[in-house]
């Protein structure tokens, strides 16, 4: 059987007989289902930075003293940091999630949900071609 491009993208090549989703290469013969999925955004760090920097401002709130002023502004530098972060990492990520015998995986994670689209289409093509 001769070999058919379904898609070829930026580290990405979906054919008849493979996938190569960045330095990954799948066997279409292996892959039992494809789908397109929301990748949670993990906000630990975040949350961590928060309750520090609440800490420390209540702490500097706490006494008039030239050090608990200085620790009380570094815990609101850090609220402010902590909330930047959140508006920054909140948008959500969306992965191309491939399953086989073993499980199922995430084969690649982007922020364009419509790239993602594309190569779950084109993954699901070419899965229909092979027969």
């Amino acid at each position: 059987m001769r070999e058919m491009k379904f898609l070829e993208d930026t580290g990405v090549l979906i054919t008849n007989t493979r996938a190569v989703l960045g330095d990954k290469t799948y066997a279409l013969a292996n892959i039992t289902s494809v789908s397109k999925k929301i990748v949670p955004v993990n906000y630990s760090p975040v949350l961590l930075m928060l309750i520090v920097g609440v800490l420390l401002g209540s702490c500097g709130l706490q006494s008039g003293s030239q050090f608990n002023a200085g620790v009380g502004w570094l815990g609101l530098v850090i609220i402010v940091a902590g909330i930047a972060l959140v508006v920054i990492t909140s948008r959500p990520k969306y992965a191309v999630t491939i399953g086989s015998s073993s499980g199922e995986q995430h084969a690649l994670i982007d922020n364009d949900p419509e790239r993602i689209q594309r190569i779950v289409d084109a993954i699901n093509n070419a899965i229909i071609a092979r027969g």
